[in-house]
């Protein structure tokens, strides 16, 4: 995991960075499985597609996700 975003020490969102696409990454979908009700994101650089599986792990494109920043 390369980010947690939290509040008042309870984690609102979850994030792991590749460089590359790939298969959801194991350590993500173990945190997604202790706190379901998190977000949780995997941002690639250019990702063959972007989903939501079916534990609710979103596989995004960097572009996609620095556009909800703003």
């Amino acid at each position: 995991m390369d980010f947690i975003i939290t509040l008042n020490t309870r984690p609102l969102k979850a994030i792991e960075c590749k460089f590359s696409d790939s298969n959801i990454d194991p350590s993500l979908s173990y945190f997604k499985k202790k706190f379901p009700d998190v977000e949780a994101l995997q941002v690639c650089l250019n990702p063959k597609s972007e989903y939501r599986n079916a534990s609710g792990i979103q596989m995004v494109s960097a572009l996609s996700f620095l556009k909800e920043l703003v």
